[in-house]
């Protein structure tokens, strides 16, 4: 995984996870297939002896997760506390199965390669693949949940810790977030040369993004700066896409590479000079030397953090960090509601902005280096993604209001207490 804040699964054979699309329910992201089959019981009950001392496999499943699909050459002999008993017909094709993780993840697992006969503990362990957009064929287990994660009355919800509500004192709070694309999708352009209409995409950005927000007192000069991205912002957004349906070999898609390489130029800037993509995170970055004094003046005053999702990425230096899964292949929809999550005590200001990017890897990274070297990056110029950037008006908070970015896939709900 590439990022700047990220820190940090033993393969058992040919795994693949599909996680879940909307609340709980599994669903196949496989094209439809006549390998599989429904899966239910074995009816032909006078053979039940018989079938019960010829079981190859029986897996138990972590808490929560289902058997949903099996091979046609495969039959369900018996299921009871999680422990599915599965008999082999044939081996004319691979014996597949398909399993639902607890957030409705999936996972196929080919069970030529585990132990037969002895109970087969399926993992639920952090993702290792460092690959953007990992296909499923290339994961190794179901995606470990979140620890402070929980199901309530059908939803996913994050529980906050060290928030207390203070008597007379007004915050914003966060109630929930959904996302529906991945920000470590490798459509994403990071750099480009205009000069040849050279462009680098997301690389190595593994099963997991992690957002983190910025909240700070508005002022006008940060709403000219977005005035300024937008336009860029969903023009990048749209050659994106584009490309990702042309022939790559085409002359139309070297020329529209080409203009994406110029409107990175022109969101970056070139030379000394520094374009509104990094104004923005120039003056985020407290540390950070240069910047405009119009917009530093407003973030001396900020709130940073991360916003967690329902997957546990690592449990490094003694706490878990929790991120959002991939949505290209495993999980198109997720949804997270969070308890006792504040993200700014109000004084005098009457709004703020919020920016909310997904972080890549920090300046002077192995990843950066590699491109500065390449000379299509300065040592100054983040590659983080921008997810949104939104003014928040006080007197509209009184009561949950939820906000959409820009591209769509972003909402967070935001409301004072």
């Amino acid at each position: 995984m590439k990022k700047g804040f990220i820190y940090g699964l033993m393969g058992f054979g040919l795994l693949s996870v599909f996680l879940y699309s909307k609340g709980v329910q599994a669903q196949s992201f496989l094209p439809t297939s006549d390998m599989y089959q429904p899966l239910e019981l074995s009816s032909d009950s006078s053979h039940a002896e018989h079938k019960a001392a010829n079981l190859n496999w029986n897996l138990r499943l972590p808490l929560g997760a289902k058997l949903v699909q099996i091979s046609n050459n495969l039959e369900l002999a018996h299921q009871s506390d999680g422990v599915y008993s599965i008999l082999a017909k044939s081996f004319a094709e691979h014996p597949t199965i398909l399993i639902a993780g607890k957030l409705g993840g999936k996972l196929r697992l080919d069970l030529k390669s585990i132990p037969k006969e002895k109970i087969f503990e399926i993992p639920e362990q952090v993702v290792t693949n460092h690959e953007s957009n990992p296909l499923p064929n290339q994961l190794s287990s179901l995606p470990k949940i979140c620890p402070q994660v929980t199901m309530q009355n059908g939803e996913v919800v994050y529980q906050a810790s060290g928030y207390n509500m203070s008597k007379g004192l007004e915050s914003l709070v966060l109630q929930k977030i959904e996302l529906e694309f991945d920000y470590e999708d490798k459509s994403i352009a990071v750099a480009g040369d205009p000069s040849d209409g050279k462009v680098v995409y997301e690389e190595e950005g593994g099963f997991y993004s992690n957002l983190h927000y910025y909240v700070f007192p508005y002022n006008e000069h940060w709403q000219k700066l977005t005035d300024q991205l937008q336009p860029l912002l969903m023009h990048k957004r749209k050659i994106e896409r584009q490309l990702q349906t042309m022939d790559r070999h085409s002359l139309a898609y070297r020329d529209l590479r080409k203009e994406l390489a110029v409107l990175l130029a022109k969101a970056y800037g070139q030379g000394e000079q520094w374009g509104p993509y990094q104004q923005l995170f120039h003056n985020l970055d407290p540390y950070f030397p240069q910047g405009d004094p119009a917009l530093k003046v407003a973030t001396r005053d900020l709130s940073h953090g991360f916003l967690p999702g329902a997957f546990q990425s690592s449990a490094k230096w003694g706490y878990s960090l929790c991120e959002w899964g991939d949505t290209n292949y495993h999980s198109p929809h997720q949804a997270v509601t969070y308890q006792g999550f504040r993200l700014w005590q109000w004084n005098q200001e009457e709004k703020l902005m919020l920016v909310v990017v997904e972080g890549d890897d920090q300046l002077g990274g192995a990843g950066h280096h590699k491109l500065v070297k390449q000379g299509l990056l300065r040592p100054g110029d983040y590659t983080d993604d921008i997810v949104g950037i939104f003014v928040l008006d006080r007197h509209e908070l009184s009561l949950p209001k939820t906000y959409t970015n820009l591209f769509g896939d972003f909402k967070i709900t935001l409301r004072n207490l």
